[in-house]
């Protein structure tokens, strides 16, 4: 069963609806205006709101607007009370978010409907965006983890790198993993975070070992006219 704030500056009706709902077993707690009411619900935040709407303080459609505009009440059920029910009324209600109007006097039966009513929507509503916040929740632990996989496998790949005392070895080394993951059209590499580091290798390479890079150039043994055309691609050879 729900939880049930009643905002009603009336004493005497307040607590009728309070007792109507504590006679059926439900959880219900009442506030004398609209401003206590709006505090009461940001601190609580109740599955239904059943509200008056002329009170002094805060009115009831002050109430709605700012639970609505709280991203904390913004789900909660709204059901207005009024001594009467002008369509013009009614349609600005509903236009601020208001779910169900009760026009005084109403009997027990019809406040006990209209509240049964409106917590099961709340409750498909509640299950409804918490399945989709666990989905959201999934995809971000799958991205998270899944970057730790490409970090982890990045820095094992520059660890090997470093252990090879070779220039011309790591140049090699690099540039054939760089052609294996090129795509078939010989555009920008599949696997970013693999490419960037044989990439980063080859150009501290090069920087360092300005006799290493004419070699390149200059060896066919070393460097294939596709590895020539991949590396320009890159910006690490002039064209």
């Amino acid at each position: 069963m729900g939880k049930i704030l009643v905002i009603e500056d009336e004493d005497a009706i307040r607590s009728n609806i309070l007792e109507m709902l504590e006679d059926e077993g439900m959880e219900a707690v009442g506030a004398a205006n609209g401003l206590l009411g709006v505090l009461w619900a940001q601190n609580h935040v109740p599955d239904l709101v059943i509200c008056d709407i002329m009170m002094p303080e805060l009115d009831g459609y002050g109430v709605l607007t700012a639970l609505k505009s709280n991203p904390t009440t913004e789900l909660v059920s709204f059901i207005f009370l009024t001594a009467k029910a002008e369509k013009s009324d009614t349609r600005y209600g509903m236009n601020l978010g208001a779910d169900d109007y009760l026009t005084k006097p109403f009997t027990k039966k019809e406040l006990l409907s209209a509240i049964h009513t409106q917590l099961k929507k709340h409750a498909a509503v509640t299950t409804r965006v918490n399945m989709e916040r666990y989905r959201v929740e999934a995809i971000e632990q799958r991205l998270q983890e899944l970057n730790l996989v490409a970090n982890a496998e990045g820095d094992v790949l520059r660890d090997f790198f470093e252990q090879l005392t070779n220039p011309v070895t790591r140049c090699k080394l690099a540039i054939y993993m760089l052609e294996n993951d090129a795509t078939g059209d010989g555009r920008r590499p599949t696997l970013d975070h693999r490419s960037d580091l044989y990439l980063d290798i080859l150009q501290t390479e090069f920087t360092q070992n300005p006799e290493l890079f004419q070699q390149c150039i200059k060896s066919p043994q070393l460097l294939s006219l596709s590895t020539l055309k991949l590396l320009r691609q890159h910006g690490l050879i002039p064209s």
